[in-house]
């Protein structure tokens, strides 16, 4: 019986090591992404996460740029982004040209659609583009905020830093 115990043990070793994170997901990512076209997505994926990247227009600059006091600034607890700084922000973003974002809203994990078209659920004015959940029906604008009538989050903004125009970096 103790011959088995500890071939049991021996042999669960390598499977309980198996639930320790992996050396094998990324630390650090850099990425140039200043090949992209305005009004444009980039689809990246970080540390097993989908990471979004729309290059606004012009007009999208725009358009944020001009995001009612009110909803800027905002400190919901729902306004999910690492650096609490870019919530001051009109573009959500260091840079108003990118808007870098994980595109599953809520729990449901719904990947957003970019949309011009605007949705019957949208409570403003001020909503002229930007992704529509396909699951829900929430709309958002190009920074990620949600303009629908009922609750939902923000889009999500991980931690990523700007090494240069158009030139990306996540982690550290």
């Amino acid at each position: 019986a103790g011959v088995a115990i500890a071939g049991i043990s021996t042999a669960s070793v390598p499977f309980i090591f198996s639930f320790s994170p992996s050396a094998d997901i990324e630390k650090s990512y850099t990425i140039d992404l200043s090949d992209m076209e305005p009004g444009t997505l980039r689809k990246l994926e970080f540390r097993n996460f989908p990471i979004w990247v729309l290059r606004r227009t012009e007009e999208m600059i725009e358009i944020q740029g001009e995001i009612p006091d009110y909803v800027v600034g905002e400190k919901y607890f729902w306004a999910m982004s690492e650096d609490e700084k870019l919530e001051d922000s009109p573009y959500r973003s260091n840079d108003p040209e990118y808007f870098v974002f994980r595109p599953e809203a809520g729990f449901r994990n719904c990947q957003v659609r970019l949309e011009s078209k605007r949705p019957d659920k949208v409570a403003s004015d001020h909503w002229a583009s930007g992704f529509v959940d396909p699951c829900t029906g929430h709309a958002y604008d190009t920074a990620g905020r949600n303009y629908s009538y009922d609750f939902a989050w923000y889009l999500y903004v991980p931690e990523h830093k700007w090494k240069s125009k158009g030139v990306l970096h996540f982690g550290t």
